[in-house]
């Protein structure tokens, strides 16, 4: 299950029916093969980095920003080895992968590897892996499985 203290600080602010989406921001942006260039924020840097750079414009997430963390590679954490290892390909794109090797900057490599930017992960209130969605779902069409997890949980 998905650390139970991050759980437990989650339920604390939305009840006992708490569900977590974790969204994969990936820091590649401006990501080119040949220079396999990637931003180096820490943690405090990137709220800055999404309300001035990109989408910019005052933009202020409203949802909880935990920690920049390895998704894929020697490195992944903990949390999204968990992710991958229980759902390791999006319901929506079950082949969907990185299929140019010039974008695959990490080592290992596995299958279950999120391939890109906002691939999300919906965690249900028991803190179980529920659906993983690719980057071309859109976030807003996950609603319905939402409402599913929540009459599951009365």
């Amino acid at each position: 299950m998905i650390e139970k203290m991050q759980h437990s600080r989650t339920k604390r602010y939305l009840g006992s029916r708490a569900m977590m989406l974790t969204v994969n921001q990936a820091d590649r942006a401006g990501l080119w093969p040949e220079r396999r260039v990637t931003e180096n924020c820490k943690n405090e840097e990137i709220l800055n980095s999404l309300k001035y750079v990109r989408p910019g414009n005052g933009f202020e997430p409203g949802f909880t920003l935990f920690q920049k963390c390895e998704v894929n590679g020697k490195g992944v954490h903990p949390v999204f080895a968990y992710l991958k290892d229980k759902l390791p390909s999006p319901d929506d794109e079950p082949s969907g992968l990185i299929t140019d090797p010039r974008y695959i900057v990490w080592s290992p490599v596995h299958r279950s590897d999120l391939s890109w930017n906002f691939e999300k992960f919906l965690i249900g209130p028991e803190g179980e892996p529920f659906k993983r969605y690719s980057k071309n779902f859109p976030t807003v069409n996950i609603e319905p499985d939402i409402q599913r997890l929540l009459k599951l949980a009365k």
